[in-house]
């Protein structure tokens, strides 16, 4: 996971490799909160205990590629991401939808209502996942359609998750090795993929707003659009916004509510759910995928 949102192959440009993540060289702040038998142990104060020491180290974007299932209600997990999210407005936090949309994923429910929490927060960015381009296995190789396995909502409370849904059905990234030096790199599928793509963001501002605010965009500000990769608040940061070039008074901090309005305004309507007990079910413009990923 930390490999697609920041991963950057050695010796190679920012986003020369396959493999890259959506903001090559990013600096990470982690938490490992897995026992030494693969399972996870979540703390039972994750404002403390896992969120504040990555705030501290300097990490605002909090990308989650875990879930409980929990599908019925509103959770402990969730009302504690939600109120870091509120207490700390600078910092969105990305979680994982989860693998339970179709009956093949062995989860205690399947299909419309299966988001895991704390994808439950109101105030947390819900990801989902799409198919990719790239197909291994003759499927999951349209990027316009939902990945079988992708949880769905809608709530209990009747509220739509996931809020947006990107590439997750395959995806290339670095894989762990035990032997020193190694820059392996291999494929993975699920929502803990399209995760952290989200959550790295790369180009994503910059290609929305330029579509917005130019029906007709020049040679240099396309070229622009292209060759830069900003997180969503790298773009306020730097003082890009509003007249997409860098200005020191325009610096802004961003407020993950903020971010997370921009994640989800920069996004254009996938097709069809691609289920194997549901099978091809249209969708309209009920799902959102985000444009520049999409495009990518």
């Amino acid at each position: 996971m930390a490999g697609t949102a920041a991963g950057k192959y050695f010796g190679g440009a920012a986003g020369e490799h396959f493999g890259d993540g959506t903001a090559p060289g990013a600096k990470i702040a982690f938490f490992d909160f897995g026992d030494e038998d693969g399972s996870l142990s979540l703390p039972g104060n994750i404002q403390v205990t896992m969120l504040k020491p990555g705030y501290d180290a300097g990490a605002r974007v909090h990308s989650n590629s875990w879930g409980r299932e929990d599908y019925f209600g509103y959770t402990n997990t969730d009302k504690q991401m939600d109120l870091w999210a509120f207490t700390h407005d600078d910092s969105p936090i990305i979680v994982a939808a989860g693998n339970c949309g179709d009956v093949s994923g062995g989860c205690t429910v399947s299909g419309a209502g299966s988001i895991l929490s704390p994808g439950h927060g109101k105030n947390v960015l819900t990801v989902g996942a799409s198919e990719s381009k790239i197909n291994l296995d003759g499927s999951g190789d349209n990027i316009n359609e939902i990945a079988y396995f992708s949880s769905q909502g809608p709530l209990g409370d009747g509220r739509i998750k996931p809020d947006v849904v990107a590439p997750g059905y395959h995806i290339f990234s670095a894989t762990s090795s035990s032997e020193p030096g190694s820059c392996s790199v291999g494929s993975r599928a699920g929502t803990s993929m399209s995760t952290p793509i989200v959550a790295g963001a790369a180009s994503l501002v910059s290609c929305s707003l330029y579509i917005k605010y130019s029906s007709s965009m020049t040679d240099e500000l396309v070229t622009l659009r292209i060759s830069t990769a900003f997180q969503v608040r790298q773009y306020f940061v730097q003082g890009w916004y509003p007249t997409g070039r860098p200005n020191p008074s325009n610096i802004y901090n961003p407020s993950g509510a903020l971010v997370k309005a921009m994640l989800i305004h920069s996004a254009i309507g996938v097709t069809a759910y691609d289920g194997v007990a549901q099978g091809h079910v249209p969708l309209g413009e009920s799902m959102m995928m985000l444009r520049c990923i999409s495009q990518s």
